[in-house]
């Protein structure tokens, strides 16, 4: 089951991608958009050096071995091939005059590969800025890997099927099955506001995930306060930065925001609609170890002391 903090059966991921976002549910995606294989697939040729097929949406999807006995992610429309008998040539499914498309990258085909297949899933202006990491645990943590293109295959990544969290910049799509298929959703990356009280250490990475127009706040500088600040993507992507603190500020001024803040937010975190990650709780008695959690800088959450 695909969702944003846990794609533990993640097999494909592409750029882009024309699929609509789906739902969480598996079984279903908005607009009926999601149908399953069939479990029958047309007779042919192909099966002898052809396995894994099956049909979806009228297309029949097998993976064939070309003449270089490498294993090519192949489909084809049935509804060009009528009479036709389906066969496997050098690794493309074929029928009559009709030649189905390459679902991979692989195997070294050459250019005549690639068109077949180059829609706006690989080509929507990305210029090389698209990026995503997977990670093994939950909450980014435990192993993990980059990619900044297409991946049809994950199997030899050693992420396939081990992904539990992820983050990205760009839009990416991502699969249950190799090559595109099963179970696919389109994610968009980025954020609208950072309130940042790290610094140095996170304003690389606060550059590169806020969305065009999005707000950085600093607020505090607990890794440093000097930072590389890239001119041209703050004005590509239209980011607000801006810098606060109480520290220097009257106490009237306080007051007035104290009261600013149980106006406007506080009523959002009594009803339940804000509420803070936490990450441990500790006896009061246990603050020692608490600071010890905390300091090792792995926590992504509150670190609460309970008090009796």
């Amino acid at each position: 089951m695909l969702s944003l903090a846990g794609v533990a059966a993640m097999s494909a991921l592409a750029l882009g991608g024309p699929a609509p976002v789906a739902d969480q549910d598996p079984q279903r995606a908005p607009g009926g958009s999601y149908q399953d294989p069939q479990a029958v697939s047309p007779r042919g040729s192909y099966a002898r050096s052809c396995s894994g097929d099956y049909v979806n949406r009228g297309r029949l999807y097998a993976d064939c071995r070309d003449e270089r006995g490498r294993i090519r992610g192949t489909s084809i429309e049935l509804n060009r091939c009528g009479p036709y008998d389906i066969s496997n040539n050098n690794g493309r499914l074929v029928c009559g005059p009709h030649r189905g498309d390459f679902e991979d990258r692989g195997g070294g085909g050459g250019r005549d590969d690639w068109d077949d297949r180059r829609d706006d899933r690989w080509d929507r202006g990305q210029g090389g800025r698209a990026e995503i990491t997977v990670y093994r645990d939950a909450s980014f943590r435990g192993p993990s890997t980059s990619f900044r293109g297409e991946i049809a295959n994950l199997d030899r990544t050693g992420f396939n099927d081990q992904i539990s969290s992820m983050s990205f910049r760009g839009e990416w799509e991502a699969c249950t099955d190799a090559y595109f298929r099963g179970y696919c959703q389109r994610f968009t990356g980025g954020v609208d506001v950072i309130l940042d009280m790290v610094g140095a250490d996170y304003a690389a990475l606060n550059q590169s995930v806020l969305k065009p127009g999005g707000r950085w706040c600093v607020i505090a500088t607990l890794s440093g306060a000097r930072v590389e600040i890239d001119l041209m993507r703050l004005m590509l992507k239209r980011i607000v930065l801006t810098g606060s603190t109480l520290r220097s500020r009257s106490a009237d001024e306080k007051a007035r925001l104290i009261a600013a803040v149980r106006q406007t937010a506080w009523p959002w975190v009594e009803s339940g609609q804000v509420r803070p990650p936490i990450e441990a709780t500790f006896p009061l008695a246990d603050a020692g170890l608490a600071h010890l959690r905390l300091e090792a800088g792995e926590h992504i959450g509150k670190i609460v002391l309970v008090v009796d």
